[in-house]
């Protein structure tokens, strides 16, 4: 009624200005002031003024078109209705229009391949199709919708086809406020969204128990390759995990390196030829690619079937940029599913990391070799430098310090020192009448005695070409003259190869005038030398 009576206004008005702009038209032809104007101009006025007056009349009387059927009923579908319907058909998406009862009144061929209903009909409900576990749920989300103004509700359904195989469905409940529509619902598949899903939180979470492999410190390569070989057959539901290499002596043979495998089957330290079918319970491994096989379709290699494995899945191991082996995970079940690609592409990665991890091992192990190497050779220049060649004891330098140390503790602590220093005399002489060879004897057969006879922690040093320093630390000048008769005694037992000789000795003790432990070494060099003066004669 409303609409009527806005119709008839709106036409009223149309004709009205119609009807003014004729009026202005004929006032202009008739009135006297516009008879000066051109009869041309004046006739384009009038005939100006009857098109917009005949445009006016049109407008107020537009043409009929036929809306509604012949019972007086809306139009179903509605143009908008069918435009949305062609909309979800074109982008593949099932489309269903319902009514209060929840009946379908409209579909596309679309909702038939999504819920597997082969007709639209009015008396079958929505819900028939979907799985029972959600029929009531959409059931009273329908209802809600229908009774709320406005909105759209998104709802996650499942469904069974004729196959018995579950659907994952996205519903989109809209409200429509044309009748006898109710509710519009927009249904597409998610099935794939869903399983890659899945697959992708299976995967995340098995990356992670990788890494917790590979990041645990204090393992050895061997453990972090059994626990590797753990998570793979619990993750890919095999039984044997295996890792191989290539032999260093022959790169045509495969050793394991490691095994997880049930009874013992196959153990450590076992070589295989991969392109034979020698060896049981192992499928032999294509160290140079990646490699699925499962069951009779799979058309295994010859080595596979020799094998009463049925389902492998493996990839090769490549460190420093060539091949070190292969990763097999294997199982005597057979997998007709197969191993999914993201199962692929997880080996494979498991495998890249397991190269970098043996690399990363093999760089520690280098570089603590070169330490320990390092080590050994700062060691032997650091003997070069504190010893003497010839007798092995300390030299000068090592002396020095020794004797600081003790100096110091001396002082701290108390405690008494003492300093014995002995020389052959005229060694010149020595050597012009036996040789240098004569010489060095009796200087290896003098630092020989000396350290068999002083006590364990005293300090022996070759000073210079012929003197020694006995440090004593914590000998008064009574210990010290004990010590030196000790050795007086010892060196006359000496056989010298040519003839006897004489040797000088000096001993001086720690006082409180003694300030440096280089005036303490100074003093026991002159007591050496003016024992010299004596000719001490030794047998």
């Amino acid at each position: 009624m409303k609409n009527t009576r806005r119709n008839t206004v709106s036409r009223l008005f149309w004709v009205l200005a119609a009807l003014c702009v004729l009026v202005i038209c004929g006032y202009v032809m008739m009135n006297s002031k516009f008879h000066n104007f051109p009869l041309l101009g004046r006739g384009a006025l009038l005939a100006g003024g009857w098109i917009v007056a005949l445009l006016l009349v049109l407008r107020a009387f537009p043409e009929k078109t036929n809306r509604t059927p012949a019972s007086g009923e809306p139009l179903f579908p509605s143009q908008a209705l069918q435009k949305m319907l062609d909309a979800q058909e074109a982008m593949q998406v099932g489309f269903v229009a319902l009514d209060n009862h929840a009946r379908m009144v409209l579909s596309n061929p679309v909702l038939a391949k999504v819920l597997d209903v082969r007709e639209a009909s009015t008396n079958a409900g929505l819900s028939r199709a979907l799985h029972p576990d959600n029929a009531h749920t959409f059931k009273n989300t329908f209802q809600e919708v229908c009774q709320s103004a406005s909105g759209t509700t998104y709802l996650q359904l499942r469904s069974f086809d004729r196959m018995q195989q579950v659907h994952h469905l996205h519903v989109a409940l809209t409200r429509w406020k044309e009748p006898p529509v109710a509710v519009i619902a927009t249904c597409w598949d998610i099935s794939d969204t869903e399983q890659l899903k899945q697959e992708s939180q299976t995967v995340k979470a098995a990356l992670h128990d990788f890494h917790g492999v590979f990041a645990a410190d204090g393992s050895s390569l061997l453990d972090t390759m059994r626990a590797l070989l753990e998570l793979g057959n619990l993750h890919f539901k095999t039984e044997l995990g295996l890792v191989a290499k290539l032999q260093d002596g022959n790169k045509d043979r495969l050793e394991v390196v490691q095994v997880l495998a049930p009874h013992e089957t196959i153990s450590r330290g076992e070589v295989f030829d991969p392109a034979t079918s020698s060896g049981p319970n192992f499928p032999r491994a294509l160290a140079h690619a990646g490699f699925v096989c499962c069951g009779q379709d799979a058309l295994p290699p010859p080595v596979y079937k020799a094998s009463r494995q049925e389902a492998f899945l493996g990839a090769p191991i490549y460190s420093q940029h060539q091949l070190y082996g292969v990763l097999c995970f294997a199982s005597p079940q057979n997998r007709p599913e197969g191993f999914s690609a993201s199962e692929m592409e997880l080996v494979q990665f498991i495998a890249n990391w397991l190269g970098g991890e043996i690399e990363r091992r093999r760089l520690i192990d280098d570089f603590e070799k070169k330490q320990r190497r390092l080590a050994e050779v700062n060691a032997s220049l650091e003997q070069l430098l504190r010893n003497d060649l010839l007798t092995g004891l300390f030299n000068k330098g090592a002396l020095e310090d020794r004797l600081e140390q003790e100096f110091e503790r001396s002082r701290v602590y108390d405690l008494p020192l003492s300093l014995v220093a002995l020389t052959p005399d005229n060694p010149e002489n020595y050597r012009n009448s036996w040789g240098e060879s004569a010489w060095n004897v009796l200087l290896e057969q003098l630092a020989f005695v000396i350290e068999e006879q002083v006590r364990e922690f005293d300090i022996v040093a070759r000073y210079d070409e012929s003197t020694f320093v006995v440090v004593c630390p914590q000998s008064d000048a009574e210990s010290a003259r004990l010590q030196a008769e000790k050795l007086h005694s010892a060196i006359a037992q000496l056989s010298p190869p040519h003839h006897n000789f004489i040797i000088s000795l000096g001993l001086v003790s720690l006082t409180d005038t003694c300030s440096s432990s280089q005036q303490l070494l100074a003093q026991a060099i002159g007591a050496c030398q003016m024992a010299q003066t004596h000719s001490v004669k030794q047998a």
